[in-house]
């Protein structure tokens, strides 16, 4: 993806990736682990279909195979906390860039941004609040994409 289609899609999207932040934080904190005894007690305790065992006892085997599941399923459940924490870092990382980068724009360009995308106003009502027309509108929104590209492109450090 260019850099300038990056920055309008997260300009354009910036509220549903802030809540996706938040269901991310929310299924982090709820997250159901597979339990160790669950997963033990499945291995040790199911008898396979149409075949005979003797299920008076744990074999050694079956043992050692469960002890090694419930490692292995351990290491699951921290990749899936671990992976889930990735995403929210990055996606935060993006947003707290975004919002950065557009608070350092000229106050007229960043006052029209912020009303249009952060505060998902329409094009109609953010022209009527600074008496602007849609073009002038279009102008600002163009301003601030370039300059956003800028940053993000790495050839200036802030805006």
């Amino acid at each position: 993806m260019e850099t300038k289609e990056y920055v309008e899609y997260l300009l354009k999207n910036y509220n549903r990736i802030k809540k996706d932040i938040e269901y991310l934080k929310f299924e982090l904190e709820h997250l159901q682990n597979i339990t160790e005894d669950e997963t033990i007690e499945t291995l040790c305790f199911k008898q396979p279909e149409g075949e005979k065992v003797n299920t008076g006892g744990i074999s050694d085997k079956t043992g050692r195979i469960a002890l090694i599941f419930r490692q292995y399923m351990q290491r699951m459940n921290d990749g899936a906390r671990m992976e889930i924490m990735k995403e929210i870092r990055a996606a935060e990382f993006e947003i707290m860039r975004l919002e950065h980068c557009v608070d350092r724009l000229d106050r007229k360009v960043r006052d029209v941004i912020k009303d249009l995308y952060f505060n998902e106003m329409t094009w109609s009502k953010v022209c009527d609040k600074y008496v602007i027309s849609e073009r002038t509108l279009n102008r600002y929104r163009k301003i601030a994409v370039d300059e956003l590209v800028t940053v993000f492109d790495g050839k200036r450090d802030v805006v």
